[in-house]
């Protein structure tokens, strides 16, 4: 049997600034991500995919340059993907994103590294406005 995390993402999780790889799926993780997640310099993967997590998507995001692959699928996010939260991620490589109670999508503006692939789950989604 899987352990889960549950609760929230701990502010301190920004201390590990070294983390090339953080995977965070499959859990019971709820409320906001922590602005610290901006932090963690280095990261080349962040997948929180499957949780509880819920508000807007940080915007803290963008700064994270190192970036390849982003996966926020399956949680409770209210806001929608704007070219804000990609513009600056030039080394993305993947992403997947949705809500349990819609679907959110890049606006068309988004402006993505030369290879992009977009994953994006529409199961127990709907499309919003």
């Amino acid at each position: 049997m899987k352990s889960r995390a549950t609760g929230k993402l701990p502010h301190s999780i920004g201390k590990f600034n070294s983390l090339n790889d953080l995977d965070l799926s499959s859990n019971s993780l709820s409320d906001l991500i922590p602005t610290s997640t901006g932090n963690l310099s280095n990261l080349r993967s962040l997948n929180l995919e499957g949780n509880m997590l819920n508000g807007k998507i940080l915007e803290s995001i963008v700064i994270l340059f190192q970036l390849e692959h982003l996966h926020l699928l399956q949680n409770n996010w209210e806001d929608t993907m704007t070219s804000i939260h990609v513009h600056n991620l030039t080394n993305l490589f993947s992403l997947s994103v949705s809500s349990k109670n819609k679907l959110i999508c890049p606006q068309k503006d988004t402006r993505l590294g030369s290879t992009f692939y977009a994953f994006v789950s529409m199961d127990n989604s709907r499309f919003s406005s």
